[in-house]
């Protein structure tokens, strides 16, 4: 243990020498601080003390504005810090981590400011509930183990490379006044007599990031999210409820539209809200299906993203089966996609089509180098993300294990970073709806769907197409097909993908962000299926 603490005093020191500012000075000094003592002095009789730790801070600052039809109704601004503790507890062959338990932490949330004290305040209370939940998981996973003579092959933690990346954290300066102004400009947009209902709500979230590992890794990563959503409603004639949403996601200041296109945006988005209103009841429908590059975005998130992440098997002694790890992992070499695309998972990626990827990051959260990964080669799985956890066919870590903010677990997880879906064989952008409908004639029908949407919400829109006059016709009352998105099988029903490959970002707090780089795309079948949900009674009278 003499030998762990010099060697990560010696590796902490030797990280001083990046250049930070006197606040990153403060703050690292903090987490270097109780690093020492937690590595020193973190122990209990009879038990080892742990022999990896990870802090990481968020630093959360949020804006957030909202107004209804012109009018604002919420304004304000939050600060706060959120301390995630990573400890590891047993050793490298076997420890806590990947074991699903009921034992939680039960530390205190400290209110604590971003400051010297505040961090170690905020770092002493997690990390100490932290070594004792790990300590606890830890005895109920060898006890589930021996129960099940259950033998792993593959050791919990690995040696790596560590390395640390000292990114500039530069604060924006945020004007309240034109953003309240910009939340009522948009919010205006949507006073149509065919809408009961619209708001706008932007979010401006700066959530610096400062990792520490007692290995000596250490990262800062500037991190910013704008979130600007509109939310619309309405009743058609039969009184079925429509609820939209169009969220639209930035990583950086530079890539915001400005007021006059934002102000077009919405509305166009109120519009065609309306018109759904007024629109046609949906009829059962089995057939090939364009999906616009949102709703595109939409499959590939939950058909793949979600299936490519988590390798590893999570033990649960109240579930025999593992329902934590992707689908994938399980395809290596199989064919996942169809035979002319391939997809690269590339975290080191900061811009594409000069647009801010969210799921940019050069160190992950273990301590090691983010990897390029070409994940799928003409339509075969080539590669999985892999953390310091090994798996089978895997010697060392990518550079992939990430953590989310608001995440139980004591330890990361494989995760993707910027996820970009590249067919080797498109079709201009301005052809695609022409290849759409000529492939519907060949199948013998008299029309289609396009599906278009928002990526964040889930909210899906069907038009039908007139196979021979290329007509469209707003269709409401279908059920929502996004569980048929998270189907893989789909993913191979890929007929033609457009070259009008976009960015969408995705952010959340449950999980690191991420990003995913998509064309619109043609299935060559989707099944549509009419809601039975039952219509409610539209206002008596009728909206001033």
């Amino acid at each position: 243990m003499k030998k762990f603490l010099l060697l990560t005093l010696l590796l902490i020191s030797a990280t001083v020498s990046f250049a930070l500012t006197d606040k990153d000075q403060e703050i690292f000094r903090a987490m270097q601080d109780e690093m020492i003592r937690s590595t020193a002095e973190l122990k209990m009789k009879d038990v080892a003390r742990p022999y990896f730790i990870t802090y990481k801070i968020y630093a959360n600052n949020l804006y957030y504005f909202r107004a209804f039809v012109g009018s604002l109704t919420e304004s304000y601004y939050t600060s706060s810090i959120d301390a995630l503790i990573g400890i590891r507890v047993g050793n490298q062959k076997e420890d806590n981590s990947f074991f699903q338990s009921n034992i939680y932490s039960s530390a205190p949330e400290q209110s604590a400011g971003l400051n010297y004290d505040g961090v170690r305040a905020a770092l002493w209370s997690r990390t100490d509930a932290a070594y004792k939940e790990a300590l606890a998981v830890l005895a109920k996973k060898q006890a589930y183990k021996r129960s099940k003579n259950t033998t792993e092959d593959y050791a919990d933690f690995s040696a790596a490379n560590i390395a640390s990346d000292i990114e500039e954290i530069t604060p924006a300066a945020i004007d309240k006044t034109y953003w309240e102004d910009m939340a009522k400009t948009l919010s205006k947009q949507g006073n149509l007599k065919e809408l009961e209902t619209f708001s706008t709500e932007i979010q401006i979230a700066f959530r610096p990031i400062y990792f520490l590992s007692s290995e000596g890794a250490k990262y800062t990563k500037d991190n910013y999210v704008i979130m600007i959503t509109l939310n619309a409603g309405g009743k058609t004639k039969d009184g079925f409820e429509i609820k939209e949403n169009k969220t639209l996601t930035y990583a950086d200041f530079k890539d915001i539209p400005t007021e006059k296109e934002l102000t077009a945006i919405a509305r166009n988005f109120a519009e065609q809200t309306a018109a759904f209103t007024l629109a046609p009841k949906a009829e059962p429908f089995i057939g090939p299906v364009m999906l616009e590059k949102s709703a595109a975005a939409r499959l590939l998130n939950a058909a793949f993203g979600e299936n490519i992440i988590k390798t590893k098997k999570v033990l649960s002694a109240a579930n025999s089966k593992d329902h934590s790890m992707g689908e994938f992992t399980q395809k290596m070499g199989l064919k996942v996609m169809p035979v002319n695309f391939d997809v690269i998972d590339n975290p080191l990626l900061e811009r594409f089509n000069n647009v801010k990827l969210a799921g940019n990051y050069k160190i992950d959260d273990e301590g090691v180098r983010a990897q390029e990964l070409k994940l799928v080669s003409s339509g075969k799985l080539t590669a999985l993300p892999t953390t310091r956890s090994l798996i089978k066919g895997e010697t060392s870590s990518n550079g992939h294990a990430r953590s989310g903010r608001y995440e139980r677990d004591l330890f990361a997880q494989a995760a993707i970073g910027n996820l970009l879906f590249t067919p080797q064989k498109q079709i201009e952008a301005k052809n695609l709806k022409t290849t759409f409908i000529n492939y519907c004639k060949e199948e013998g029908l008299d029309y289609c769907y396009i599906i278009r949407g928002d990526m964040t919400s889930g909210t899906l829109n069907a038009y039908k197409v007139n196979a021979h006059t290329g007509e469209e016709t707003p269709v409401y009352g279908f059920e929502n097909p996004t569980s048929i998105f998270t189907i893989t099988r789909t993913l191979r029903d890929i007929k033609y993908a457009g070259d009008d490959l976009e960015v969408y970002n995705f952010v959340n707090n449950y999980s690191a962000p991420y990003s995913i780089v998509t064309p619109s795309v043609i299935l060559s079948e989707l099944e549509l299926t009419p809601s039975q949900k039952q219509p409610a009674r539209k206002p008596l009278v009728a909206r001033p």
